[in-house]
Parts: C-alpha cells; structure tokens; sequence
C-alpha cells in the first residue's frame, strides 16, 4: 500500500498541495558557510559517507504526509563535495537515495523536479523504480540547453555525461506528467517535441503546455504546479490516469 511519498522541486520551491504526503525539495541556493542551519530543522545536516547534507522535514507518516526540502552537495547548508571533480545527475541521484536512507525516509515517492532537477528525478526514477510512485518534471532540461557544463554556484556539472545518463534511464511505469511553460524557452519545436518524447518514455506519460508560464512555472503559475502534484499523488494512491485541468489552475 501508497504510505509515504517524496516531492523533489528545484530551486528553493516552496509549494502546498493540500494533500497528506511525505514531500521534498531539492535547492540550489548559494552555499553559506558561515551560517547554521535553522535550529527548527529536522533532520538537519546528514552524513552521507565523508560529508553532509542539509535536509529539512515537516510532517509525519503518520498522517501519510512529509514535506522535505535538502540543498545538494555545494548548495545552501550542505558541505562541499571532499573531491572538487564535476558532478553528473547520477552522481546527484545516487547521492539524494544515500540521504533518503541515512535519513530514514521510506517510499515510494512522488519525485517532482525543476529543469536540471528533472534530469536527476529522471536518472534516481531509473535507478531505482522500485522506489517509485510518481513524476512531475517542471519544464525539464531538454536540447542545446543540455549540454556542455553548467556551474550552480559551487556545483559544476557535467551536462553532456549528465544527458546520456538520463537517455540510459528507463521511467517505470508510474504516473508521469511534463510541464512546459507556454511562453519560456521550450515552448517552441523542436524543443517542445522533445518534452513531449520526454512524456512518452512511460507509458502513463501526459505532456501539458502551462500558459501565460516561462521557464520557472513554479513561481509564474504555482497553482499549475501544485494542480499537478496532487493529480499525480491522487493518480499514485487511487490508481488510474492523473487528471489535471491546467485552464482552471493557471487562471
């Protein structure tokens, strides 16, 4: 039975769904140093083998409902990596599967990302599918975007390797939905087709276009986002095709 479920956003997100569900976030933020986590955040900083990683967690299972927010290695509270080497969305996702585990952080999960996150939802979803009850990709990285190298702060990332891992990755068949901002950088051929072979890699993949949206949905139209996320968490527990009316959510 569904009992826990885990929501991966990108980028400092902060995003209600209304419903009783373990949920996560993802950040890149500037990495600080010389500041101290929030006294009130539970789990705080986990050891992950050699260093740490910040995450934060509200709600219990006992409700069916976590949220949970953690900075990648080199972002916000967390540590520097000990090896300064580029990372890769393997790297990312293997590294957020050590934290869930250390953390106790049972699934299956709901994993939902942001651009670069998307792309480590998608390698952590073929990693591991047994964990597995959901996706929601948020205007994922796709195309000329996706390649080369890209810094986040202290986080230098390897994007060709990065693409080929998640082409490799094979999506278990679980609830999936692609966002597309209507008005951001893939909204037009043939970036958009590649959202929507994005869609298609599960064979209960919906791709949605979210209008009056550019690349950051979750900040032009979150009531799209969090529209969304429930669909999918309903669609996880309930069984069946997530619905979705975005017309209504983005208005």
């Amino acid at each position: 039975m569904l009992n826990r479920f885990m929501l991966c956003l990108a980028a400092g997100v902060a995003l209600s769904v209304g419903l009783a569900f373990p949920t996560f976030a993802q950040t890149t933020l500037p990495r600080r140093p010389t500041e101290q986590p929030p006294p009130d955040a539970v789990p705080g900083l986990v050891d992950i083998g050699g260093f740490h990683l910040f995450l934060t967690c509200v709600g219990t299972g006992r409700t069916l409902t976590q949220a949970c927010a953690y900075d990648r290695a080199n972002n916000g509270y967390s540590d520097s990596r000990p090896s300064p080497d580029q990372t890769t969305a393997l790297q990312n996702a293997t590294e957020l599967h050590t934290l869930l585990g250390q953390a106790g952080i049972s699934g299956p999960y709901v994993l939902v990302g942001h651009s670069y996150a998307a792309a480590v939802d998608q390698v952590y979803a073929g990693q591991y599918p047994q964990d597995m009850a959901g996706l929601v990709l948020v205007d994922p990285i796709a195309g000329f975007y996706f390649g080369g190298r890209s810094i986040f702060y202290g986080e230098v990332v390897d994007f060709d390797t990065s693409r080929q891992q998640v082409e490799a990755s094979q999506l278990p068949n679980v609830p999936l939905i692609v966002l597309t901002g209507g008005s951001g950088p893939y909204s037009s051929a043939p970036l958009l087709d590649e959202h929507r072979a994005i869609a298609a890699r599960s064979p209960q993949g919906r791709h949605m276009v979210v209008p009056n949206s550019g690349h950051r949905i979750h900040q032009d139209q979150p009531d799209a986002v969090i529209a969304t996320i429930r669909g999918v968490l309903e669609a996880a527990l309930n069984g069946g095709a997530a619905t979705v009316s975005l017309r209504s959510a983005a208005q």
